[in-house]
């Protein structure tokens, strides 16, 4: 991936890898830098230089963000603080990727993983594995990631928000489809 020009986040959770041994004897000696956004506070530690990922063969940037989240507990009006600590590696520089990029990125991998992943496996049949050609797999699921994106780009920049406010995405792709078989239908008819 690297060899590619692309580069990697990932979450840094393996209590036991160097890389994160090392990142946390570091944070203890950094003071963190402070951000609130709405009702969550963060505490994020932006380290750069480690070389202890033997996976990489060039020096990484280790991110921390120990987060406070305060909301009202609705059965009982009480306000409640939720706390997590996030760490995560990447090969994105600083001028790449602030650091309250690096974090965003990091936090949209869940969104990304549900949405992207688990969404294309159960409604765009993403799973199926053919028997083809191992080019012609890859043709498939890049046709398949290609058919996604193109109808997610439709959904979110085309239509109006008060029209996806009253249908979901599965509603349209269903308009979409039934579109697609009517007309499908109507060019194979016998000529009158």
């Amino acid at each position: 991936m690297l060899d590619h020009g692309k580069d990697v986040l990932t979450v840094l959770k393996n209590e036991n890898r160097n890389l994160l041994t090392d990142a946390r004897a570091l944070f203890e000696t950094h003071a963190p830098q402070r951000f609130t956004e709405g009702s969550t506070t963060r505490e994020v530690w932006d380290l750069q230089g480690f070389t202890t990922w033997p996976q990489v063969q060039r020096p990484v940037r280790v991110v921390r963000s120990r987060e406070t989240t305060s909301s009202r507990r609705q059965l009982d009006g009480q306000l409640r603080d939720r706390d997590a600590d996030w760490v995560w590696v990447t090969t994105l520089s600083a001028n790449r990727a602030s650091t309250l990029a690096a974090v965003s990125l990091g936090h949209a991998r869940w969104s990304i993983e549900n949405q992207g992943f688990n969404e294309t496996t159960n409604r765009w049949a993403a799973d199926h594995i053919y028997k083809h050609h191992p080019t012609a797999i890859l043709i498939f699921c890049l046709m398949t990631m290609l058919a996604f994106n193109l109808f997610y780009a439709f959904y979110w920049r085309n239509l109006q928000p008060a029209y996806r406010s009253r249908h979901d995405a599965q509603h349209v792709a269903r308009c979409l489809a039934s579109e697609i078989y009517q007309s499908l239908a109507e060019n194979r008819a016998p000529p009158s």
